[in-house]
């Protein structure tokens, strides 16, 4: 098998992932790609995960951190600087998860760090996780990539990754927490640098096909990734994509506490009732929240812009706002 290894000078979230799906495409059927990146504070999350039930996204949306979803499942991850990103594309007769594994394993013993394959097929060392990896199955090309903590900011990783909202029921798939640790907890001067040429070298050995694949303009400006990066920064992709959920919300209104339970599938309300209210408020609530996008600003601009002389509808639109957990406008 001939194959090539390509290193992202790029921190750009959406370009990397797109980068891998770009890489997918171009796979021949004997060749195979290692593409290696890291880049700008985000939160990663699985293609069939709920981002509202993963990652605090009005702290995210204060401090600048983008939210992605990239194109296989998995668990949500927390990516800056200091934490690499390991992509192996391999045709799909050719591809086995455990020696993919083995190659990622080598590559940090590599390091002179005595790193083991845990449960749930975690790369760990004194018992704590710092390298999960996920997988997307294409006609011909199989992506296995994953995620390595070297110096990331563990503070800012447990802060994002949590739920924004109380979701009663959901279809989503849930992330498993495991105690994490970066690899400068082991050698304090491992750098990404470093990291990049031992997984390198490490596929290096095993496919027994050098080579590094050079940045390439005439590749990196086609249409068909230009339009992969624009797909991966869209409403639609980042939270349409997220499976049947369900949230409960107690509102405190004027006249007493009322409570608005609303289904949410694909992003958009299905359906919302609103009880401990007087009937007409509750009806027109119904059908004017039914098949908007589950953005509280919108919501409540709905409500206000169709409240047919409802004084109480500003009401409940002031109460949604105060419980957005991001404006996402």
């Amino acid at each position: 098998m001939s194959g090539r290894i390509y290193i992202s000078s790029r921190r750009d979230t959406p370009f990397n992932l797109a980068m891998e799906e770009e890489l997918m495409a171009r796979l021949q059927p004997q060749g195979w790609f290692l593409f290696l990146w890291a880049g700008e504070p985000a939160v990663v999350i699985g293609k069939h995960q709920n981002p509202w039930a993963e990652c605090r996204l009005a702290e995210m949306e204060r401090d600048g951190v983008r939210l992605a979803r990239r194109v296989s499942g998995g668990g949500a991850v927390y990516h800056d600087p200091g934490n690499l990103n390991y992509s192996f594309i391999v045709p799909r007769d050719h591809y086995d998860r455990e020696i993919i594994q083995r190659i990622a394993l080598a590559a940090i013993h590599r390091l002179g760090i005595p790193a083991t394959i845990g449960e749930r097929h975690i790369l760990e060392v004194d018992g704590r996780k710092f390298s999960g990896n996920a997988f997307c199955y294409r006609r011909q090309a199989v992506l296995h990539h994953g995620t390595v903590l070297i110096d990331a900011d563990l503070e800012r990783l447990h802060r994002y990754l949590a739920e924004s909202e109380r979701i009663e029921t959901s279809r989503a798939i849930a992330s498993v927490p495991s105690p994490v640790i970066n690899l400068t907890s082991i050698r304090p001067t491992l750098t990404v640098a470093e990291t990049i040429q031992a997984f390198a070298a490490a596929a290096e050995d095993h496919f027994q096909t050098p080579g590094i694949l050079p940045e390439d303009p005439a590749m990196l400006l086609t249409p068909d990734l230009q339009l992969k990066i624009e797909q991966h920064t869209t409403w639609r992709w980042l939270y349409g994509n997220t499976p049947l959920f369900n949230v409960n919300w107690q509102l405190a209104l004027p006249g007493g506490h009322a409570q608005l339970a609303l289904d949410i599938n694909r992003g958009i309300v299905t359906s919302a009732n609103l009880s401990g209210t007087p009937p007409e408020l509750a009806v027109k609530t119904a059908e004017l929240l039914s098949g908007c996008a589950f953005i509280p600003f919108h919501m409540a601009q709905r409500l206000r812009e169709n409240a047919g002389g409802l004084a109480a509808i500003d009401d409940l639109a002031k109460c949604l706002l105060s419980r957005a957990s991001t404006t996402l406008t």
